[in-house]
């Protein structure tokens, strides 16, 4: 018996055995390093998508707000925009980025609600363009981005 194994260890067909072992094994590793690198490419990809309908969505938001006569078919294309990010940012979106969101809207909505005169809402335009552009700086620093929208 010990001589049968002696004899197939030393054989060409354990070394085909064992190159084919390394092979597929080395060949299943770098598949699998692939894999995981486009899953981390997909899911920045979606998040950077999920990060642009937020701010255009926050811009609508506000814009909405700021003029209390906004036109239905504009409101409603801001609504629908508004409802349908809502399952990609409970996908996507980081919980710091999810919460400062919605945190962000409410201010929004809070601030004009409060405010009667035309003046003092067209004076808060600008109070929350820096709000929008201060989350829009946070989002770039989650992503890597360098730079800020703030310089604009």
């Amino acid at each position: 018996m010990c001589e049968i194994l002696k004899t197939f260890l030393e054989s060409q067909l354990f070394g085909i055995i064992v190159g084919a072992i390394l092979t597929g094994g080395f060949t299943w590793f770098t598949e699998w390093r692939k894999s995981v690198g486009e899953q981390k490419v997909h899911l920045r990809e979606k998040r950077e998508e999920t990060y642009l309908r937020v701010i255009d969505v926050l811009t609508r938001h506000e814009k909405c707000y700021r003029e209390k006569r906004v036109i239905e078919d504009e409101y409603e294309e801001y609504k629908k925009a508004f409802n349908d990010l809502q399952s990609y940012m409970m996908v996507y979106a980081s919980p710091t980025i999810y919460k400062e969101y919605y945190k962000l809207c409410n201010d929004i909505t809070d601030t004009y609600i409060k405010i009667k005169k035309r003046k003092d809402r067209e004076n808060m335009v600008e109070t929350n363009a820096k709000k929008i552009e201060k989350f829009a700086d946070k989002i770039r620093k989650e992503l890597g981005i360098e730079g800020d929208v703030s310089w604009l």
